[in-house]
């Protein structure tokens, strides 16, 4: 492949990858809202509802920085 070729591939990539960041955290901050209008304020009650949500929205953060590195 040229670097050309592969510099915009990664461009592509890390696009998608940024999208499906903040479109998890837009749920999160969905979630979170809904959450507190239910009157549930306890941290553990939260993460048994963030977790789901929370670990892909940063794998997927930090997946799109190292692209953005590469």
């Amino acid at each position: 492949m040229r670097a050309q070729t592969v510099v915009r591939l990664l461009f592509v990539i890390r696009v998608c990858l940024w999208l499906i960041a903040l479109s998890s955290t837009l749920y999160w901050m969905h979630l979170s809202n809904d959450l507190y209008k239910r009157g549930i304020f306890d941290p553990l009650e939260f993460a048994k509802y963030f977790r789901p949500v929370f670990y892909p929205c940063v794998i997927t953060a930090f997946v799109a920085i190292g692209i953005s590195f590469a």
